[in-house]
Order: C-alpha cells, then structure tokens, then sequence
C-alpha cells in the first residue's frame, strides 16, 4: 500500500477558523473532507496531504470565493507557526541557504511536495512538484502553498522580495490582478511548470536573525524527523519493487502507474530514485533479472510461464532480455543449471 503523504494541520485549523469567522458550520466542512474536528486542536497534528486539499477546495466553494487559498495563504500570520522549517530557515546566514533548508525539510512540514532550486546566470527557480493523489481539487491547494512559501521568504528576508515571474500548471481565468498584486510580477497560469523565479542577486540577502549553532541544532532535529519516517516505511526502491512484481504477470509497469500507486507524479519519482543512484527502468530490469534466476530454478514451470510472469509478451522478448544478462538463452541456463544437479548428486 502506498504510503500517505501528510502535512502540518495547521492550515487546516486556520481553514476552519476562516469559516467559522464568516459563519460557516466549519466543524461540518471539516468532516466532509474527512478531517476529524479535533485533530485540529490537537498540537503537532498532522492529516493526509489529499484531506488539506479537499478542505481548501471546499472552502472556496462554500465562500464562492475562487482565491480562498491565495487569501489564505497572504493573510498576516506569523510564519514561525509553521515550526522547524521556518525557525531553521530563519537561522540561515543568507537567502540563499535559506532556500537550501526550505528545499532540504520542506517534508517535514509537507510530504506532498517537492522544491528543486535551479540556478542560472542571473535568476534562481524554485520548482514544485506536488503530489496530490486522490484530492478531489489540488487547486486551491498549489496556489495556497506557493503563495504562503513568498510569503514566508518576504519574513525571513525582512524585505518584500518581488519573484522575477511566478507560474502555474492549472489553468486560471479570472481574477488574475490577485495573483498579480500578490506576487507583484507577472504570473502565467497554464504553464509547464509550477515555479517561482528570483533574481540570482537576492541570494546574498542577509537573514537578520542568522544563528549558526541554532541551524546546527535545528537541522539535526530535522534530519532525525525524516529518518524517522524512512524508518516506518520501506525505503522508495523496495516499494517500487513490490508494486511491480504485483503487476508484472499484467505488463502492466509503466513508470506512470507505479508513481500513482505510490501518490506521486512521475517526475517525483524519476528524481528520487534518481538521488538512490537508480532508474526506473534500472528497477524494473535488475528486478525482472533476480526473478527469472528463480523461476528457471524450478523445472515445473515452462520457459514461456516464466517469460508471462515476468510481464514478457513474447517469449523471444524474455530470450533477448536474458541473453543481455547472462550472454546465454534461458533454455542454455537451466540445462547447465541441471547438468550441473546432476553432477552433484553423481559426486553423493
């Protein structure tokens, strides 16, 4: 089973408290995107990413407000109640390294995305790649997490950084001035990418309240939070394996499905298996190899059973494959595998 990705409640409290203030049966709303009430007053509380999402989009429905989570998201609550990530980021020496920390624990905070930096000549590009299987409307979502990160920047530079270009993938219609006004630079919606674009320049900004035995100690306890949650589940290569292996018999491997078993987007997963030194085509091939190793170790089971296990719809396609492998065909193999029983038992 894919494992849930999950992020701070807080939001989802500050959601409830939006709705209650415009006299909205927010406990209700609450429940209908399969939130507990409760859980939102309890601290450190964490809910599915999906969850959060469906909250927002109900938000703005029951509101008829189509920018619920950009003015959600730009109202003036204090960052640091995000917790650790802020607090280390706000303990980083300049802007630059602050992106670093938000990039390296933005999990600890949420799990459903994912922040590459991209630096060139003259700008940095901060990409998000959300993962938000199951939500029943991420927009609201995309738009309040983009927002609420520059605003998060504007606090720790203590100065109101204007992005050089803002962009989104879902598409926007209307009221645009917001985005804009927001953001103070030209934002694309229907774009390639979701990202927001600094000029290369800001990166040396001071951070006023830089701490450097404070990042050490705070970047240590994030570290231990992410290990922890490697430690509860099996790691990203074994997962991917296992979703294979039940699907192999099918042919049915694409990277695509298997990114959406595990709740992400194909690109997510291309890039973390990337930072295990892996592909997943790689996966799927080492994978397919070890397997056929053992069925051919049972004589019971004919060459093009063994080819249809392993997601082959050719047996000459399996015979390409393991030749690649072993420089011998799958019938070479287990006759010399046999040959070799043979002599064992001659030798007893």
């Amino acid at each position: 089973m894919a494992r849930v990705q999950t992020i701070d409640a807080i939001w989802a409290k500050r959601t409830s408290e939006a709705l209650k203030a415009a006299g909205l049966p927010a406990d209700d709303i609450v429940k209908q995107a399969g939130i507990q009430p409760y859980l939102l007053e309890q601290e450190a509380a964490r809910i599915p990413f999906q969850r959060h999402a469906q909250l927002l989009h109900l938000a703005a429905q029951v509101t008829s407000n189509g920018s619920f989570g950009l003015e959600l998201a730009a109202k003036g609550t204090d960052p640091r109640d995000s917790g650790l990530l802020v607090y280390a980021a706000l303990s980083s020496k300049t802007f630059g390294e602050a992106l670093k920390v938000v990039r390296r624990y933005m999990h600890v905070l949420n799990e459903a995305v994912n922040v590459d930096v991209g630096l060139s000549s003259d700008a940095v590009r901060l990409e998000f790649d959300f993962t938000h299987s199951g939500a029943l409307d991420p927009r609201q979502a995309i738009e309040f997490g983009v927002v609420n990160l520059v605003r998060s920047l504007r606090f720790l530079a203590g100065v109101q950084l204007r992005p050089v270009e803002v962009t989104f993938i879902h598409p926007r219609k209307h009221e645009l001035a917001k985005f804009e006004g927001f953001f103070r630079c030209p934002v694309r919606f229907g774009a390639g990418q979701i990202s927001v674009v600094f000029s290369r320049r800001q990166l040396a900004l001071p951070i006023a309240t830089a701490d450097p035995r404070l990042l050490r100690i705070l970047t240590s306890y994030g570290d231990e939070i992410l290990a922890g949650r490697a430690e509860e589940f099996p790691d990203l290569r074994h997962q991917v394996e296992k979703l294979i292996m039940k699907r192999l018999s099918r042919g049915d491997t694409e990277t695509q499905t298997v990114a959406h078993d595990l709740g992400m987007s194909e690109r997510t997963l291309a890039r973390r298996l990337n930072e295990l030194g892996v592909t997943f085509a790689q996966v799927l091939d080492e994978l397919r190899h070890a397997l056929a190793l053992t069925y051919l170790r049972d004589d019971r089971l004919a060459l093009s059973q063994v080819a249809f296990l392993l997601g082959y719809s050719e047996l000459s396609g399996f015979n390409h494959a393991f030749r690649r492998w072993t420089d011998r065909t799958p019938g070479q193999w287990r006759s010399t595998r046999q040959k070799q029983a043979q002599r064992l038992q001659r030798a007893d």
